[in-house]
Formats: C-alpha cells, sequence, structure tokens
C-alpha cells in the first residue's frame, strides 16, 4: 500500500512538473509572437500621458473628492452628506423613466427627495428635487467649460488606494442628464446646452483612452444620456445650428469601436497582470481555484489571450465594422459564465465569456450614435435651408465629411422622407434583410420626434 501511495504521488508530481513545463513553454511562444508584432504586457505601457491638474475635469476640486475612492478622507465624507448624494444612487434603477416628469417627480416623492407640497411644473419640481447637487453639478458644467482636458489618474498599482469610484461618476452624470432635460422641458437652451456639453466632455473623458472596460461601457452609457437630452429639444426646435454644431463635434470625437478596442486590450494585460500577481493580491478578489497550479495558469494566460484575439477580429476599426457573421462562432467558444470545457478554459470563462454580446451592444451603441450624429447634420440643414435635404448626400460636405455607412452591414445608412412632413434614418440591426429600407431590428430614428428613441438603452 505504501509502495502505491508513493507510486501515485510520483505520478503526479511528474504530471505537476510536465505540465509546468508545457504551460512555461506555451506562454514564451506566444511571448515571443508579441514581441515580433510589437505588442507589450506592460500596464504602464498603455495608459496615456498625465495632463495638469489644473487643465483636467476630472481634477476639478470637488469631483476629485468625490471620483477617487479614499475610505479615511474626511473631506469626502462630509462632501457627500451635505450634498445627500448616496441618496439619488436610485436615479440609475430609475432610468427608464427619467425623463417621465410626472411618473419621476412621484418617485422622488416616495424616496423623500420632494416633499409632497411641490406641486409645481413637474420638470421644475425635478429641478427643486436636485438642488443638494447643485454644488457638484455647477461644478461639472463650470470644469467642462474651463478645463480642456479630461483624464482620471492612472494608479501604476490596480488594487492600491485610491481607486476611482465608477458608480460615482456614472450617478452624477445621470443626476446631469436629468437636470438638462428638465432644463429643456421647461424652455432653458442654455442652461441645457451647457449641461449636456459638460455630459459629453464626462463621457468622452471615459470613453476616449479608456483605462478599463468598464469606464469605457459607462462613458458610452452617459452620451447616450446626452444624445437623448438633445432629442429632447428637437421637439421644441431649441438649438440653433451653432449649438447643434458644438454636439455634432463632441460626439463625433467618440470612436466606440476603437475605443472597445483599446478598452479590450487594456482589459487583457490587466487579466494577465492579475494572473501573475494572484498570490499576492489581497484577500477580497475572486478565489484561485485549488487546483490551478502553475504550468495551468500559464496555459490559461495563453488561451484566455487567444480567445481576446478572436473577439478584436470580429470588427475593425477603420472603416467601423462589428461582422455580425462572426460572432455566432465567438459565442459558441467562450460558452456561458464559469462554464468551461478543460482546465485551461477558467480563466477565459470568467473573464471573457460574454466577450460576443458585449461587442453587440457597443455595436448597437455605436450605430445609435452615429444615426443621432447624421440627424444633428439633417437638423442643421433644416435650419439653413427651411426644408429636410432631398437626400444624405446634400449634406456633404458642409454638414458630413462623407456619405454615412452603417457600422453593421457596411451599407449607406438610408435616409426616408415622410409624407406628412420629417424624415426618418435607417441603418441595419444584427438580423439584417431589409424590406424597403426596414426590419424587424432595424435601428431607426425619426426627426423631429427622434427623443424616444433614446430613452434607457
Amino acid at each position: 500500500m505504501l509502495l502505491s501511495v508513493v507510486g501515485i504521488l510520483t505520478l503526479l508530481a511528474v504530471f505537476v512538473e510536465s505540465e509546468n513545463w508545457r504551460g512555461d513553454r506555451a506562454w514564451a511562444a506566444l511571448e515571443k509572437e508579441l514581441d515580433a508584432k510589437g505588442e507589450t504586457l506592460e500596464l504602464s505601457a498603455s495608459q496615456p500621458p498625465a495632463v495638469p491638474d489644473e487643465k483636467n475635469l476630472f481634477k476639478a476640486p470637488n469631483l476629485a473628492l468625490l471620483f477617487y475612492d479614499r475610505p479615511a478622507d474626511q473631506q469626502r465624507k462630509r462632501l457627500l452628506e451635505v450634498t445627500r448624494f448616496m441618496e439619488y444612487t436610485d436615479l440609475a434603477n430609475f432610468r427608464g423613466k427619467l425623463r417621465d416628469f410626472p411618473t419621476l417627480r412621484d418617485h422622488l416623492r416616495k424616496i423623500g427627495l420632494l416633499t409632497a407640497d411641490s406641486t409645481g411644473a413637474p420638470a421644475a419640481d425635478v429641478l427643486k428635487a436636485l438642488q443638494p447637487l447643485q454644488p457638484l453639478l455647477d461644478e461639472l458644467r463650470e470644469a467642462a467649460r474651463l478645463r480642456p482636458q479630461a483624464r482620471l489618474a492612472w494608479n501604476p498599482n490596480p488594487f492600491g488606494s485610491p481607486t476611482v469610484d465608477i458608480d460615482s461618476i456614472y450617478q452624477l452624470g445621470i443626476a446631469l442628464s436629468v437636470r438638462a432635460a428638465a432644463e429643456v422641458d421647461l424652455g432653458r437652451a442654455e442652461e441645457a446646452a451647457a449641461d449636456i456639453y459638460a455630459l459629453q466632455r464626462l463621457a468622452n473623458g471615459l470613453s476616449i483612452h479608456p483605462a478599463t472596460l468598464l469606464r469605457f461601457l459607462i462613458g458610452e452609457a452617459l452620451d447616450n444620456f446626452a444624445a437623448g437630452a438633445i432629442a429632447d429639444g428637437y421637439q421644441s426646435h431649441i438649438w440653433n445650428e451653432r449649438r447643434l454644431a458644438e454636439f455634432q463635434k463632441l460626439l463625433e470625437e467618440d470612436r466606440p469601436l476603437a475605443e472597445f478596442r483599446e478598452a479590450e486590450e487594456k482589459e487583457r494585460n490587466m487579466m494577465i497582470y492579475l494572473a501573475d500577481a494572484k498570490p499576492r493580491i489581497p484577500i477580497g478578489i475572486t478565489k484561485w481555484p485549488w487546483w490551478l497550479f502553475h504550468g495551468w495558469v500559464q496555459q490559461n494566460k495563453v488561451t484566455f489571450w487567444r480567445h481576446l484575439d478572436n473577439v478584436l477580429a470580429s470588427f475593425t476599426t477603420d472603416p467601423e465594422r462589428v461582422f455580425s457573421e462572426r460572432l455566432g462562432p465567438l459565442d459558441a467558444e467562450l460558452g456561458a459564465y464559469g462554464r468551461y470545457h478543460s482546465p485551461y478554459d477558467w480563466l477565459s470563462s470568467i473573464a471573457a465569456y460574454n466577450s460576443g454580446g458585449i461587442l453587440r451592444g457597443v455595436g448597437t451603441q455605436a450605430e445609435r450614435l452615429r444615426l443621432c450624429f447624421v440627424s444633428f447634420a439633417v437638423e442643421r440643414y433644416r435650419l439653413a435651408h427651411g426644408r429636410y435635404p432631398e437626400k444624405l448626400d446634400d449634406l456633404v460636405p458642409e454638414f458630413l465629411s462623407a456619405r454615412p455607412i452603417g457600422i453593421i452591414d457596411g451599407q449607406l445608412i438610408r435616409y426616408i422622407k415622410v409624407p406628412q412632413g420629417g424624415c426618418e434614418l435607417h441603418s441595419c440591426g444584427w438580423l439584417g434583410g431589409h424590406n424597403d429600407g426596414r426590419a424587424s431590428d432595424d435601428i431607426v430614428v425619426k426627426l423631429p420626434d427622434m427623443a424616444s428613441h433614446f430613452i434607457a438603452h
């Protein structure tokens, strides 16, 4: 029996040592391949250069306190108390009704942010409920005007303090979008435009050169809220040509697929760092499986890298295209969360399992924002000529630099003039198969009433 136990342990040791050798060899081969391509695994190499604090939107005094979480910082705690900031967290869960002001007012009364005797115009009452946040919202508006850059500070220790409080950034962005929409509803064009501009700057600061995938996704969500507030202004035609040109310029700076690629590449480096640093990471990070020894960790790193390569091969950034035919095999390859086919797939199953779904979401969001961008040009044309264009070619080059191409199908965006007045912009959804410019999942924007399209996406 003793000899049998020794034999089994010897075989196990030989197996582990063999797998360690194979894992190190596979990872060394990948590193050699990456060196030949000029790619690096260093986290610091992928970070954009720092900007001076006085020029950085994220470093405005109160915003810097709010956006960087330092648990022992008494100033930050006082700021949260004075502004009642944590009481507004429910707005994120209520985003489907953020511009339904009667319903939103009732909700704000229910959670204690508005008294029962507030019976003015619904939008005015919503503004009243946001008053405790006014110092933060006004500082964000002013910082957007005076500080030309927006970049979150990079921490060389991703798990050290201070950490970026992305929830607070998102929450403040939602509150700003609600205030902008309420100002639009009340006809306060100048105030609304300033808030929308600040919201776009905040969104771009997160999504342009994003440090993480989460920051990119939050930035795109805030861009969508800004588009919704702009869309509200179409119904009452409160925007002039200059304002629309400003909105259009900021939206043009946002290139979602290029930013998604950059975010995925940084996320990939972060996960490799996590795999290598795991034994030194504080308790609280996802537990390492007890059976995942060194050789299998190395194999997981290789498999994860290959999976992300396949994700990145499913779209291009110039021109911006997502290839829907590649997403089905990608979903099958990555599987569901926590499901893996071998000990080499554990990292992919927790860190890359929904990459195809995320890419679809990013493609849809990018297409919505592209239609929004084109709609700005159509409205600017109407303001200049007193009528909508006959075709999108009429917008080039004065209002658009080139004919707009759809991200999902690579075809020209469809433009339809409606007999009753107004027009529609159509782009292909994931199902394809247009029927006279329409399909069941077409992405459609209607002018002048485009507001409902951007609510709660």
